[in-house]
């Protein structure tokens, strides 16, 4: 199983901004930790490879999202969730299976928040639980691949 972990807008920073909120780990913990997450998940009949994906671009990231060379997509788009009707399409149309994952509980946060254009597309949302959020996203899509 190849999946795409893709993440947006200032996950680069993670770890300095707002740690009140997204908490003090960085994105290289977070690979490390995803990467060890899918062996503990795929072992002894599945294997899980993971590909990480991020930028700050909201074309890459789009382009990146729409392009087909995975079998699974976990994506935390960032503030793009909100205001990104390009990656509202692009999820629309995807043919992969994706799952929608937020470090934080976008229901609880500003108003504008509360409202992802990309999770009307995707198998399943998982947020507010940090860097679980990403590991529940892969369980989920273990158990899809039984």
């Amino acid at each position: 199983m190849n999946i795409l972990i893709a993440n947006g807008f200032h996950l680069d920073k993670l770890g300095e901004r707002n740690p009140e909120i997204y908490g003090t780990k960085t994105l290289d913990d977070l690979q490390t930790e995803l990467t060890q997450c899918a062996k503990d998940i795929a072992k002894p009949h599945h294997q899980m490879s993971l590909e990480f994906f991020q930028t700050n671009d909201e074309d890459n990231f789009v382009g990146k999202v729409a392009q087909s060379e995975f079998d699974y997509l976990v994506m935390n788009p960032g503030i793009w969730t909100h205001e990104s009707q390009k990656l509202a399409d692009t999820a629309k149309a995807l043919e992969k299976p994706f799952f929608e994952v937020h470090l934080s509980n976008i229901l609880a946060r500003e108003e504008f928040r509360k409202t992802s254009l990309t999770a009307p597309s995707s198998e399943g949302v998982m947020m507010g639980l940090g860097f679980h959020s990403y590991y529940l996203a892969l369980y989920a899509i273990y158990l899809r691949s039984l």
